[in-house]
């Protein structure tokens, strides 16, 4: 999928892609517990372990005893005695699940391994199969599951596919056929497409010295430390403007805006958001501009035109509107766009509420 799809698709992409978070005192309750890794867990950097499930590295065995000591989307951090610490990385644009489901898919509570679980019932091959991490021609498909985890959603949605697609690496696709007896045949291909062909959407995103165009209005009252928890203060560079991305990287993102010659740059705060930057990216930057004909903006009543173009609200406004004339809610405060209240900071010490029904304002108000 191209990136940097019109505002309307990215908020649907928002929700869906995201889900619904885990309610904050479930996820608490999981803190300084121990659980079981439920399924085999490859690792290159284990402080920064992404959840599209490379095949290279280290691996943590499914059914290590691990100790959960941090959980705020995306990151979980946990504690292998064998290992030291390690973090999972929630890669939304590739798992497309909740937070709270992708938990339940790499641990549990009980060890997987012990007696009267799937495990003790399933073949000598497959048992091995899972202890070595390797695939072999008969499995099941929840055998497969634990020995090579779960393969990344955005290509394979439904688990009932006769096909599994996973990544060995950033380039290298493994394709897994079952049979109509739903048990691994000896199809497993390994796949080495060309940069450009299908391979492409998982390599590391560059987008230095291309031409993008704004996807909200952005305000920088200084324009070297545009926060991403996006305050409303200084001019507002519109939606829709030309800018060409200079640096990216480190938390960074600069640009400069058509017809200027000086740098911006945003700084990416993560402890008040819930993204990792290059979704943070694909919020403020399109490859196409939403205000031209068959545009996001064109899709929006005149009424709402009006509010975009002045970076105000007001009025029944749709989502995908608000998103436009003021740029995305800091996750910290409104973690789930489903959600029917949005809070932005119009600056330090000052909060803007606003209050959905329908999907469409309600109402606003400064606490």
């Amino acid at each position: 999928m191209k990136r940097g799809l019109c505002l309307g698709l990215c908020l649907l992409l928002a929700g869906s892609v995201s889900g619904r978070r885990a309610p904050q005192a479930n996820l608490e309750s999981r803190l300084g517990q121990t659980y079981y890794t439920r399924v085999n867990i490859w690792y290159e950097n284990p402080r920064s372990i992404p959840t599209t499930n490379f095949h290279r590295g280290g691996r943590i065995p499914a059914g290590t005893p691990v100790k959960i000591l941090a959980l705020q989307d995306p990151q979980m951090t946990f504690l292998d005695e064998a290992t030291g610490l390690m973090t999972l990385f929630h890669v939304r644009r590739h798992t497309r699940v909740a937070f709270e489901e992708l938990f339940d898919r790499m641990f549990s509570k009980d060890d997987p391994k012990g007696p009267q679980t799937p495990y003790a019932a399933f073949t000598d091959a497959e048992r091995q199969a899972i202890d070595q991490g390797t695939l072999v021609p008969g499995m099941r498909r929840d055998a497969v599951l634990m020995a090579y985890g779960y393969p990344p959603t955005h290509r394979t949605p439904d688990l009932s596919d006769n096909r599994w697609t996973y990544w060995q690496d950033r380039r290298a696709m493994v394709h897994v056929d079952f049979g109509p007896d739903g048990k691994l045949t000896d199809g497993v291909v390994r796949d080495f497409p060309s940069a450009g062909e299908a391979s492409e959407e998982i390599l590391a995103f560059n987008p230095v010295g291309k031409t993008y165009f704004t996807a909200v209005n952005i305000w920088r009252a200084d324009p070297t430390r545009i926060y991403s928890i996006n305050y409303h203060e200084g001019p507002m560079i519109p939606v829709g403007t030309p800018v060409t991305i200079e640096s990216y990287g480190d938390e960074l993102i600069g640009f400069v805006v058509e017809g200027e010659t000086e740098r911006n740059t945003v700084v990416h705060l993560l402890r008040y958001s819930n993204v990792l930057l290059d979704e943070l990216f694909d919020r403020l930057f399109s490859e196409r501009n939403v205000m031209n004909e068959g545009g996001a903006f064109h899709a929006l009543t005149p009424d709402e035109q009006r509010h975009v173009r002045e970076g105000t609200l007001g009025g029944d406004m749709s989502k995908p509107a608000v998103l436009m004339a003021y740029g995305y809610p800091p996750g910290h405060r409104t973690p789930d766009l489903d959600h029917h209240i949005w809070t932005y900071w119009l600056q330090r010490g000052q909060r803007l509420v606003v209050y959905f029904r329908s999907d469409r304002i309600l109402s606003t108000e400064q606490p």
